[in-house]
């Protein structure tokens, strides 16, 4: 028991390696990690109920209390790193050493994660795209969900999340369907069979926009005649709605 216990005080103790005068002790990174760490979970914690809070409020929309909320984490989180390494030891002049090759790790494999990060940031203040738009991009449409550090969370039709990198929205064509406001104008292909009355079935279906509450007058609906299918008549129908 004597001996794992010297291990365990030797492996506490052992020396690292020696910045200037200062000597960095493998103790001293374990506790820096804890604290960075107990750190990052209190931030989160702290930033996800202010962001209840603003919410609650109902002053701010959801997109800027979002914004408000992430930014709040990554200075708190900065700040705590900030204040460890020098509780923890650790002189924060040693990261001067590391800074090349820091920013060679940069330079080969982390252009994406800094390009997204850097869009993230762009989109929450310039507001392209807003939490709860329904937005068309690389193929895929959906609600905006989420606008994260490296991704934008898209919710489908059909229930599946789809994950796309932030720098898409800055570098691709992006058609957002509410983005001056939630009116829209769909089309709706409709099929009658052959020999029906076509200038009762365009007022039918003009009648059955016109009796639906989410169907505005202006523009008004309409129906027209497109083509003659396979084993239907088929009708283009046009309304605008929220």
């Amino acid at each position: 028991m004597d001996k794992i216990w010297g291990v365990v005080i030797t492996v506490w103790h052992f020396e690292l390696f020696k910045s200037g005068d200062s000597t960095i002790y493998f103790n001293q990174v374990v506790i820096a990690l804890l604290v960075v760490l107990v750190g990052f979970i209190v931030s989160k914690w702290i930033s996800s109920s202010n962001g209840r809070r603003l919410s609650n409020m109902g002053r701010l929309n959801a997109n800027t209390t979002h914004a408000l909320q992430r930014l709040f984490h990554l200075v708190f989180v900065v700040v705590i790193v900030l204040v460890a390494l020098p509780i923890a030891g650790i002189p924060i002049t040693i990261f001067t050493i590391l800074g090349g090759a820091v920013a060679i790790g940069i330079g080969f494999g982390m252009q994406n994660l800094f390009n997204n990060l850097i869009s993230g940031l762009i989109l929450m203040i310039e507001k392209p795209i807003r939490i709860g738009d329904v937005v068309f991009i690389s193929g895929e449409e959906g609600r905006v969900e989420e606008i994260g550090n490296r991704c934008t969370r898209v919710r489908r039709g059909n229930g599946v999340d789809v994950l796309i990198p932030n720098s898409h929205f800055l570098e691709q064509e992006v058609i957002n369907w509410t983005l001056s406001d939630n009116n829209i104008r769909g089309e709706v292909l409709v099929g009658v069979a052959y020999g029906s009355d076509v200038e009762r079935t365009r007022d039918l279906m003009v009648e059955a926009a016109q009796k639906n509450e989410k169907i505005h007058d202006d523009p008004t609906p309409f129906a027209l005649f497109e083509d003659f299918g396979d084993n239907a008549l088929a009708f283009g129908f046009t309304t605008g709605h929220e």
